[in-house]
Formats: C-alpha cells, sequence, structure tokens
C-alpha cells in the first residue's frame, strides 16, 4: 500500500488535484467541522475540483436520454 499526503494550504492547482483523484484508491479527509458540515474552503476545493474533472473522474450523475428521470444519481 502506498500512501501520500496532500495539502491544500496556500493554494491548489486543480489540475494536479484531478491528477492525484486519479491515482488514489480511497481519501481520508482531516478537517474541523463546524454544525456537522466542512469548513467553505474545503466546499470551494470539492467545487472546482470535481466539476473541473467531469469525464475525467466521472462520466454522468446517472441520468440517461431514455428516460432523464429514472436512475437519477445511481451512477
Amino acid at each position: 500500500m502506498t500512501m501520500q499526503v496532500f495539502l491544500t494550504i496556500p493554494g491548489y492547482d486543480v489540475e494536479a488535484e484531478i491528477e492525484k483523484f486519479v491515482w488514489m484508491d480511497a481519501v481520508i479527509w482531516q478537517m474541523p467541522s463546524w454544525w456537522m458540515h466542512e469548513p467553505w474552503t474545503v466546499k470551494k476545493y470539492i467545487d472546482e475540483v470535481l466539476t473541473a474533472g467531469h469525464g475525467k473522474l466521472y462520466q454522468s450523475d446517472g441520468r440517461h436520454s431514455v428516460n432523464p428521470t429514472e436512475g437519477y444519481g445511481t451512477g
């Protein structure tokens, strides 16, 4: 098993972060929690990296053209 530690402070390159997600089998998040939510900087990171990773990290949201309401969120 190989393990790497990645820090996003003071900043990060979105494309490099996508490649890290491609490399990973699992992710362990360590952060403070406020009212059962992650800090805004973590939310921003997730939004930026996963949105930019569409097509490389995931292909779709589970909907399909035959019946777009069926299977939503399953893929």
